[in-house]
């Protein structure tokens, strides 16, 4: 991936999710003119090294230096390895973890469902015009004529957990995003939108979830909720976090005794 196309003004998916699912405030210290990007978590580096070895794998040796099996990162060695990384562009990754992610990419490139998806492996990036958010830009994992999939690391993998997260997550503002730069690409919206998730485990659960049309509708409607955050976000001067509010009883507190559990 290029850092231009991260550092890039238009409108991404990630900015559209993060003003549809934090505060203001949350949105503006990140996406604002003088925000922090977001440091990236170790589950996040997990599915940035997934991700590369999956789809991009003649890049990984000019983004990442594997830790030699027995050498700790707190080592010296593994200090000063980290640094040599560093200095060239890369990073370091420990052995386990490599391991782990060479272990699930090939179950998924030998899986008879997922193969098949893999190769049109994409993180090709392209821009368009949005009549309403202006310039907008999407990178695809998993994309060709017709098919849009999105590549996902997650705890819970199972149909049900994967929904809640997807939701909680706006991950279908996400892949409405995406339809709506594949339409811009080939002139036609995606017929099969999805999800390829995957645990991180050296033996992962996985499953290829597609999203129905009625909920990439929803998404589409949240997308549009979204920009609009967005574009009040950067008219506003003030930009609140949760602010003063009554907190609300939850509904379990008041389902049974609540003071049988003292």
């Amino acid at each position: 991936m290029s850092d231009n196309y991260h550092s890039h003004p238009a409108l991404s998916a990630s900015r559209l999710k993060a003003a549809l699912t934090q505060t203001p405030h949350r949105y503006w210290a990140t996406y604002g003119p003088n925000g922090t990007p977001l440091v990236p978590t170790d589950p996040m580096l997990q599915g940035s090294l997934v991700d590369c070895m999956l789809l991009t794998p003649d890049k990984f040796q000019r983004r990442y230096e594997v830790l030699p099996e027995g050498i700790p990162l707190a080592h010296k060695a593994g200090k000063e390895m980290k640094a040599a990384a560093e200095a060239a562009g890369r990073e370091l990754i420990s052995w386990s973890w490599f391991e782990t992610a060479i272990a699930i990419c090939t179950i998924l490139r030998n899986d008879p469902d997922a193969a098949p998806l893999i190769e049109h492996a994409s993180q090709s990036s392209h821009f368009w015009i949005d009549p309403v958010a202006g310039e907008c830009r999407y990178m695809p994992d998993i994309e060709a004529p017709g098919l849009l999939v999105d590549l996902k690391k997650t705890a819970g993998v199972s149909p049900r957990c994967f929904a809640a997260q997807a939701w909680e997550m706006a991950y279908d503002v996400q892949l409405a995003h995406y339809a709506a730069g594949h339409l811009d690409r080939f002139g036609s919206m995606p017929e099969r939108v999805g999800f390829l998730c995957y645990e991180w485990a050296p033996v992962p659960d996985f499953g290829i979830y597609w999203i129905t049309p009625d909920w990439l509708a929803i998404g589409e409607h949240r997308r549009q909720q979204a920009i609009s955050r967005v574009r009040a976000y950067h008219a506003e001067s003030y930009h609140p976090s949760y602010g003063q509010q009554n907190l609300i009883l939850p509904n379990w507190a008041v389902a049974s005794d609540s003071t049988a559990d003292f």
